[in-house]
């Protein structure tokens, strides 16, 4: 895939894959029911190239969403790619 995406763009950049078992199981687990989520607290998945995945709110209100993203490249490197929760949930329908 990351071949074909530098043939066809001209760029290289990286693919992170997860099986719709993967999904599943990580929706199931309810990463999110022990943190404030509400209307200005948006939930956030990381989802790192070496495995697993990093699950964080954003507070709409103090933080900006760009700048929790070069935190995040800081501590696990560019190799990474962020959804919220929502989108993970709907594309985790969607393979069912």
């Amino acid at each position: 895939i990351e071949k074909a995406l530098k043939e066809k763009t001209g760029y290289e950049t990286a693919t992170m894959l997860r099986t719709k078992e993967e999904l599943e199981k990580f929706v199931a687990l309810d990463p999110f029911k022990n943190m404030k989520v509400d209307a200005t607290h948006k939930p956030h998945v990381t989802f790192l190239k070496k495995g697993g995945e990093v699950c964080f709110t954003v507070d709409m209100l103090t933080q900006k969403t760009p700048k929790v993203m070069l935190e995040l490249e800081k501590k696990h490197g560019k190799l990474i790619t962020t959804r919220t929760l929502n989108t993970v949930q709907r594309v985790t329908k969607l393979l069912q």
